[in-house]
């Protein structure tokens, strides 16, 4: 499971989304606030008509974010007031993604990504029976095959990150009014090339669809991928399977990670994308075992890169984390040196010294639940279900963090057996 803990959520105001933020300080003819009455109201058709004289308003002003919103929410209008609408918007947005550049050709191809792919959501059974043609029969993406509708979204993804260095320079604050964010979140998503290559890879990480694999498959077999950043991002990747997704994936992330090293005035950012491009690699390598292994020494090496940053809390915790989760991994023991390490004395270590280092972090509270976890007393007895007369029988005591235990037999009657355990089954089931 990936665990991302620093970076709350930033997502594109989407369809979906049901509010609307505040008109911009730099254009006071676009009220949103009319727009929300309008809404509150339930007038959609209303809402449609003042989004659209917004729209020309931020055409004629060339305000990039109030045209984003403004086509934003009249695709949300027209998906309750038009059949067929999903075909027309979809169709709408290739018009402008065709005549639009930059940062707004990027979002777009982002937004009509995440659109087919909500589409495919709501539809699934629609592709059920299905077969793949060799060419696209029509432009309704709704008469396509899964591959052909998935090969089609990745396509989009990939294409809002192709003007890299444009984005690189767009900090994330010039899109507000299109993006709905949690505090500091934008310390992990600084540009729109982060926010974009983060939500590509997200994509990419889905389990789409099981399709036949070609015979030179792409696999993550390679252990240097879980090398350190610096030798990652110079590695060497390449396949005829350029169409996998863990191909693309890795691509990505040595493009992002590679800009995430420039910038030395945001070393959480870099954290953040090299913890996630550690945990992606260790969920798709090809020996699970050697996974883990792999993965736990990088996690080491990044925790002593990282604890210099305020993502330090998060390094302690996620080696808190994958420690307790492998007490019991034989594997794992074998492999390290220290005989000490997949303890539970060692979680506690590790949790206590992020405690001390980061008092009051995110990361310093996952540790305390942790150690309370470890701390919790538990006690299970299992005994043979027979017992013989006269002779000694077995009994099976389990116990944590428990120094003594005292037990008090005592005899009941046989007739009263079957009372006794009927009470215990009633108790049990009210709990």
């Amino acid at each position: 499971m990936n665990v991302v803990l620093k970076y709350s959520m930033i997502v594109l105001l989407i369809l979906t989304s049901s509010k609307i933020y505040s008109q911009s300080m730099e254009n006071k003819e676009i009220d949103w606030n009319k727009v929300q009455k309008l809404e509150n109201e339930s007038k959609t058709k209303d809402a449609l008509a003042l989004v659209e004289q917004f729209l020309e308003i931020a055409k004629k002003n060339n305000d990039m974010n109030a045209m984003m919103k403004s086509n934003l929410y009249k695709y949300k209008y027209k998906m309750v007031l038009e059949e067929e609408s999903e075909l027309k918007i979809v169709q709408e947005i290739n018009k402008n993604i065709a005549t639009s550049n930059g940062a707004e050709k990027a979002l777009l191809h982002s937004i009509l990504a995440e659109l087919l792919h909500q589409y495919y959501n709501s539809n699934s059974w629609k592709f059920d029976d299905r077969t793949k043609t060799e060419e696209i029969q029509s432009d309704d993406f709704r008469t396509w095959d899964l591959q052909t509708l998935a090969e089609n979204i990745s396509q989009h993804y990939l294409a809002s990150l192709s003007q890299k260095e444009i984005l690189q320079s767009i900090k994330l604050d010039k899109i507000n009014d299109i993006i709905v964010s949690e505090k500091n979140s934008k310390i992990f998503r600084p540009t729109l090339y982060d926010f974009l290559a983060h939500r590509a890879i997200d994509f990419f990480n889905i389990d789409f669809a099981n399709f036949a694999e070609p015979a030179n498959a792409f696999s993550i077999d390679n252990k240097k991928y879980f090398d350190d950043v610096n030798d990652f991002v110079n590695l060497s990747i390449t396949t005829q399977d350029t169409s996998s997704n863990s191909f693309r994936v890795l691509k990505i992330y040595q493009d992002l990670l590679k800009f995430r090293l420039a910038d030395k005035s945001n070393m959480e950012a870099l954290a953040d994308a090299d913890v996630k491009r550690l945990q992606y690699v260790r969920e798709h390598y090809f020996d699970k075992d050697e996974a883990l292994y792999l993965y736990f020494l990088a996690l080491n090496d990044a925790k002593i890169e990282y604890t210099k940053t305020s993502y330090g809390d998060d390094m302690y915790f996620l080696l808190a984390q994958f420690i307790n989760q492998n007490l019991n991994n034989d594997y794992l023991k074998n492999k390290i040196d220290n005989k000490e390490t997949f303890t539970a004395k060692n979680v506690m270590k590790i949790c206590n010294e992020c405690v001390a280092y980061y008092p009051n972090s995110n990361g310093a509270q996952n540790c305390i639940a942790i150690s309370k976890t470890l701390q919790q007393k538990h006690i299970f007895i299992t005994t043979e279900k027979a017992l013989i007369p006269n002779q000694k029988n077995l009994a099976l005591v389990s116990y944590k963090n428990v120094q003594k235990i005292y037990l008090k037999f005592v005899r009941i009657n046989y007739e009263d057996k079957d009372k006794i355990f009927e009470t215990k089954e009633k108790k049990l089931k009210k709990m």
